[in-house]
Parts: C-alpha cells; sequence; structure tokens
C-alpha cells in the first residue's frame, strides 16, 4: 500500500511511523538486516545491516507542496530543531507521499547548511520508485561504507 493512498494521519508523528515501516519492508526486501533502537532516545529511525557493514537511516516524510519553490519541503532535523551529524545519522530516507518516491542521500551533504528543510534536492539525491534503482542504491551506500 502506497501512502498516498491511505487516510490523512492525525499527527505527522503517525505519519512517521507509518514511513518508518514502509521503509523496512523495502529494505527488508532487499536483504538487508534491520533494527529499531528501543525508544526514542537514539539520533536514527532504523539501522541497517549488510555483509557486516551498518548504516544508521532517519526516515523522514512530507506532504508539503512549497509553491513558490516548486518542491517539496522536507524537514531534516529532530523536534529540537538541531541538525543531524554525521556522527548521529549515516543517511537520511524522504519520502514523498504525493510523489510516492523516496530520496536517499548521506547526512553529510547538509555540512555547512543552517536550515534544517530541504525545498531542493541535493545533486546526490537517487530517487528509487523501480527495484533496479533500490538495488543500485544500497549496493553503493554499503560499499561506500565499507571503504
Amino acid at each position: 500500500m502506497r501512502l498516498r493512498d491511505r487516510v490523512k494521519f492525525a499527527t505527522y508523528k503517525r505519519r512517521g511511523e507509518w514511513a518508518e515501516l514502509v521503509f523496512i519492508t523495502i529494505v527488508q526486501g532487499l536483504g538487508f538486516n534491520v533494527a529499531k533502537p528501543w525508544g526514542d532516545s537514539a539520533k536514527y529511525d532504523v539501522s541497517l545491516e549488510k555483509n557486516g557493514w551498518f548504516l544508521r537511516v532517519q526516515v523522514k516524510s512530507t506532504e508539503c507542496w512549497v509553491r513558490s519553490a516548486g518542491s517539496y519541503l522536507c524537514q531534516l532535523h529532530g523536534f529540537d530543531k538541531r541538525l543531524y551529524t554525521p556522527r548521529e545519522v549515516d543517511y537520511f530516507a524522504c519520502y514523498v507521499v504525493p510523489e510516492d518516491t523516496w530520496y536517499i542521500f548521506p547526512v553529510a551533504r547538509l555540512l555547512g547548511m543552517s536550515t534544517g528543510g530541504l525545498t531542493v534536492i541535493p545533486q546526490d539525491v537517487v530517487p528509487i520508485k523501480t527495484e533496479s534503482n533500490r538495488t543500485w542504491f544500497w549496493h553503493r551506500a554499503v560499499q561506500k561504507t565499507a571503504r
């Protein structure tokens, strides 16, 4: 079930929890071992493991269209409005609900940014609409982490 096919969630937290489940389902299907930290204290939502290498992923979702920018706004900070760092998170997985599209990019792309929202997709972002794109991205992510 795609997120855009569902009824509106009562809160952003509920939508985020649903997006995490969808993300976990996708990466599990790609052969990753998935772990969810206990509680809400970790800076990342899920950890992925493949071939002994781990990635910490922060899952985000958005439905917020910014007409003036011609793009969606995805908030890439925590509830405390502080930006994530590469010491806390390796990758973002952002789900654009109305487009039914995931965007994956390294948190290092945020270095030097003064805001926690993206309205322009970074150059390194890989949309993963198809199975071949998903597989390509995740194998690339694991290879980069292994270096």
